[in-house]
């Protein structure tokens, strides 16, 4: 991982500090999950409690932390707690769209409380544009916070616009009644909220595409709508209706259209897999290979690669688990992404068959003589027969 200098400073802050909040600024989500599960590793001695607020609406910070975390958190009895607090944007987000400043209020108000009032650490998971929107709106929430730390991706992706600035934009064209492309502009809402984990709004979203798309001649957004209705009913573990989704998306999708069938039937593949249809699975992933080949979207076709392996090491099948990762891993080489190609040869060790346990040496009597070495002794005999036995065969 990069940034040495915040590693080095957590090292140094962290073990002081009994109650305080720090906030982590991430340029992804998936950047995120990488450098929390690497602060589980380096700072192990902590009882790291996740709270998940991508569904939740927080309007008070401390009232959520004092209904939901366990008692031995709150009582202080355990000592080196860390809470991780992620998604709380989604709350801040939801409360921006409507208008409403009352977390921004709250964490401001709340802040001292917060630095001092809990007996843990608390640490919160944010995006780097909610910490300016934070620091914007809520200044007292970042100044009583005992650090802030800000990560980057390795390499330099595009810069994206504010999730905030697009919602704010975006609510204002809605209230516009002489707009014809509403169906598009909510299925790009459904999409950012589905981004945040915020699957409900998403789903709320998504909903207003299919009752827009009635009163407007332009079908183009239906396929997508249906594709990210399917992924979320897939995300929340609802396997069969993800499919139904999915199916009506295959249908309003031009055939054409290769990579968009691809990762459909990938993601009909992955609920096969999560349903325990390993043969049905394999077949939408080979589906999803022609597709993504046909398409030349070589990263898709590694992802589904590795999608493969999945299934086959569920069924048992190791060597061809082994052969579908090594194909993932050429490609993550072709494409020049270390950081990808060390994840797949994470996994291909994993897959290794272990090697057999040396043979163990051999047990030795009193004597000193291996047992291997010294006659079987027959059951019915005793020591002072089998002397006398052997004795007469000697004479």
């Amino acid at each position: 991982l990069h940034h040495q200098a915040n590693w080095e400073s957590l090292e140094v802050i962290l073990p002081a500090q009994d109650a305080a909040y720090l906030i982590m600024g991430c340029e992804s989500l998936s950047l995120r999950d990488e450098l929390r599960q690497e602060m589980e590793k380096r700072f192990s001695h902590f009882d790291h409690l996740p709270q998940d607020y991508s569904a939740a609406q927080i309007s008070s910070l401390t009232a959520a932390l004092s209904e939901q975390l366990p008692a031995h958190a709150l009582s202080g009895t355990a000592q080196h707690i860390m809470v991780h607090l992620l998604y709380l944007e989604n709350s801040l987000l939801l409360h921006h769209a409507e208008a409403s400043g009352h977390l921004c209020q709250s964490l401001n108000s709340e802040a001292a409380a917060l630095a001092s009032a809990f007996p843990f650490l608390t640490v919160v998971w944010l995006d780097l544009h909610s910490i300016a929107y934070l620091r914007q709106h809520a200044p007292g929430f970042c100044q009583h916070a005992l650090d802030i730390f800000l990560w980057y991706e390795e390499e330099e992706g595009e810069t994206t616009d504010s999730p905030y600035l697009l919602l704010s934009q975006w609510q204002q064209q809605l209230a516009d009644p002489a707009l014809e492309t509403k169906a598009a502009l909510c299925l790009q809402m459904g999409s950012l909220w589905e981004e945040h984990h915020s699957f409900q709004q998403a789903m709320i979203y998504y909903q207003r595409v299919l009752e827009y798309l009635q009163l407007e001649t332009d079908s183009s957004p239906l396929g997508d709508t249906y594709l990210g209705m399917g992924r979320i009913m897939m995300q929340t573990g609802d396997y069969y209706q993800a499919q139904d989704y999915f199916r009506l998306a295959l249908d309003c999708i031009d055939e054409t259209d290769h990579t968009r069938t691809g990762d459909i039937h990938r993601y009909m593949g992955i609920c096969q897999y999560h349903c325990r249809n390993n043969r049905a699975a394999l077949a939408l992933f080979e589906r999803s290979n022609a597709a993504y080949q046909a398409a030349g979207d070589e990263e898709a076709l590694a992802y589904n690669y590795q999608d493969m392996a999945l299934v086959c090491r569920q069924t048992g099948q190791d060597e061809e688990a082994m052969r579908w990762l090594e194909k993932a891993r050429d490609l993550s080489e072709k494409l020049e992404d270390e950081k990808w190609k060390r994840e797949i040869e994470k996994s291909m060790q994993a897959y290794q068959p272990k090697a057999p346990p040396p043979p163990s040496p051999p047990a030795y009597t009193a004597a000193g003589y291996a047992t291997e070495k010294v006659p079987p002794k027959d059951p019915r005999i005793s020591r002072r027969g089998f002397l006398e036995k052997f004795m007469r065969r000697k004479k």
